[in-house]
């Protein structure tokens, strides 16, 4: 979440909470008119999943509409449990049938939603992971480059950057010289040195 919510971030805000719940949509977008501080610090305090469902709204629509879909079958879920229990204990066979009808029913639904969710989820891991091996492709051809790289580093006196792994920082984007000095060797260099002493 941004540090500051932006005028355009509760609009969305808003847009999401009337997909979810038009009454919610519109006590949210009142509140927007009257006082946009308070429902800023709602969202930001107290209210934090709906911004998720905003950034996901932005990244992954249609997981996001998956997720909303979800949400309002949950509501309407617990009605239905509601209601059934009211028509068991009023002795209301014919209505609790009906009920039963309709909770089997929105098992099925929930049950659908979620193995789309899981398929988008995979999905969106495998765009990744594309992604990751092509730039490993790219990496592997850069391999003579790279190796040229961390020589010339190394003979100018300096030591090559580390990657966010820790591990030796090759690329050709992102390397950089970090200087050596007595302050900046590594403990390992130091005691092979003798001067860790």
């Amino acid at each position: 979440m941004p540090d500051t919510l932006t005028d355009q971030d509760l609009a969305e805000v808003v847009a999401v909470a009337r997909e979810i719940s038009p009454e919610w949509g519109d006590k949210l977008g009142a509140l927007l008119e009257s006082d946009p501080e308070a429902l800023r610090e709602s969202v930001t305090t107290k209210a934090r999943r709906i911004w998720l469902l905003v950034e996901l709204k932005r990244q992954r629509p249609p997981l996001y509409r998956i997720r909303v879909a979800e949400i309002r079958l949950q509501g309407r879920m617990r009605e239905l449990v509601r209601e059934h229990r009211e028509a068991k204990a009023a002795g209301d066979e014919t209505l609790r049938a009906d009920l039963e009808a309709e909770i089997r029913d929105a098992a099925e639904q929930a049950v659908d939603l979620q193995l789309r969710g899981r398929a988008e989820e995979l999905a969106a891991m495998a765009e990744a992971v594309d992604r990751m091996l092509a730039d490993l492709t790219l990496e592997g051809r850069q391999r003579d480059e790279r190796i040229e790289r961390l020589v010339q580093v190394m003979l100018a006196g300096g030591r090559p950057g580390r990657g966010r792994d820790g591990s030796i920082d090759s690329s050709l984007s992102t390397s950089r010289v970090d200087p050596g000095s007595d302050a900046g060797e590594s403990p390992a260099r130091s005691e092979r040195d003798g001067s860790g002493d």
